[in-house]
């Protein structure tokens, strides 16, 4: 009990070490997207390292272990917009977790016959710090539009920050979170702080 205590305070503090050292690396142009992937997905990686070498779950209980949820959001009118962002995830434990999510966005103002499509997704971890207060790691890309070009480009964001996580019964809990786009640019389809409202079961 002592080790597996022991490993989750150590890779807590590893985990912030790591991102702190490479923030800055992250948000450099110069450096290459593949690198900055491999960067995060080290980090989202440590959780894997640590607890796999205790896992002794069955085939039943790692099934049990898969979350799925997201959010959805809707509006009709002279302004059209739709969100639809799934996400599919992994348990560790009670503290730690695992996800993907997809993303697709679309916006229509009748007005000005403005419209815009934006599609993506992202990986993230979270760690529950106390009592369904968390803190969220997120890499995110997004493809938009670019504004007086007949293009589109990606764009790959840095989410840092944290959410609560409200209980909905065995295993469903309904999220909120604050986040803060540590790479934004004039191209970001949001402002930062980013809220979201979510359900996962």
């Amino acid at each position: 009990m002592n080790t597996t205590v022991n490993r989750i305070v150590t890779n807590k503090w590893f985990l912030i070490i790591i991102l702190h050292n490479n923030i800055k690396i992250m948000k450099s142009e110069k450096v290459s997207f593949l690198r900055k992937y491999s960067i995060f997905l080290l980090i989202l990686s440590l959780p894997l390292f640590s607890f796999s070498q205790d896992s002794t779950d069955t085939r039943k209980e790692w099934k049990e272990k898969i979350f799925f949820g997201g959010n959805l959001g809707l509006q009709f009118g002279v302004i059209t917009q739709v969100d639809v962002s799934p996400i599919v995830g992994y348990r560790y434990n009670e503290n730690i977790t695992n996800g993907v999510r997809l993303t697709f966005q679309y916006f229509k103002n009748r007005r000005t016959d403005l419209s815009k499509m934006i599609y993506g997704g992202g990986v993230f971890t979270r760690y529950v710090i106390f009592k369904g207060i968390y803190a969220h790691v997120e890499y995110e890309p997004l493809n938009v539009d670019q504004y007086n070009v007949d293009k589109r480009k990606w764009i790959h964001g840095l989410l840092v920050g944290g959410g609560y996580r409200h209980s909905l019964g065995k295993n469903g809990y309904m999220h909120f979170e604050l986040l803060y786009n540590l790479n934004h640019t004039l191209a970001t389809p949001y402002k930062n702080p980013l809220i979201r409202v979510g359900v996962s079961f």
